[in-house]
Order: structure tokens, then C-alpha cells, then sequence
């Protein structure tokens, strides 16, 4: 998520939080394949539709 603006904040468990500007986004990091509706919950999170996360470089 840095590619799409967004800034490392901590790691409290296995949720790393990132921030970009007001907003904030929990990603879980289980060192495994995130769930279709995981992923798609996180694109949403971050404000992003599919087609623009997909289009990161």
C-alpha cells in the first residue's frame, strides 16, 4: 500500500497499520494468501477501487 500513498505507522500483532492522511488501514500479516473478500475489504479500506489497486505499479 506505500505504492499507493500510504505510510508504515506499527505493527501491533499480526495487523501491520498504515496511514495516509486522515486515513487509516489495518492489513493482516499471516505470511499466507489473503482471502478474495479480505483483499477487496482492504481496497475499500483504502479508499481505491479494484481496477486502481490493480494498476499500481
Amino acid at each position: 500500500m506505500e505504492k499507493a500513498g500510504f505510510v508504515y505507522i506499527r505493527q501491533k500483532g499480526s495487523h501491520r497499520i498504515f496511514r495516509k492522511g486522515d486515513r487509516l488501514l489495518v492489513i493482516p500479516h499471516h505470511n499466507k494468501d489473503l482471502k478474495r473478500p479480505t483483499l477487496k475489504g482492504i481496497i475499500e479500506q483504502a479508499g481505491m477501487t479494484e481496477e486502481e489497486f490493480i494498476k499500481l505499479p
